[in-house]
């Protein structure tokens, strides 16, 4: 009888230790979701002002078609996953 309950009292101390494990897991992966919230926010708003530079800066296409060298800037920069600066476009 003193056997069984030795190992009820290690059940329960492991049980303990799963839930306090359990907890600290919840806690990391609420932080996790913080950071790739956060990284996904900030690389909306870095190709938003690239899509803003490129209407501001690639307005009239010739009748050749020919791609502005302000397009293949901001299309490099976009792959390239950089913001425009306001001084480039000169």
């Amino acid at each position: 009888m003193a056997e069984k309950a030795k190992w009820e009292l290690r059940v329960k101390e492991m049980e303990a230790k799963v839930a306090a494990a359990q907890a600290e897991s919840q806690k990391t992966n609420v932080q996790i979701v913080e950071k790739i919230v956060t990284e996904k926010e900030y690389i909306k708003v870095k190709g938003a002002k690239v899509v803003e530079y490129i209407d501001r800066e690639v307005k009239v296409f010739d009748t050749n078609c020919t791609i502005p060298e302000v397009a293949i800037k901001a299309h490099d920069m976009s792959a390239g996953n950089e913001a425009p600066t306001e001084g480039e476009s000169k």
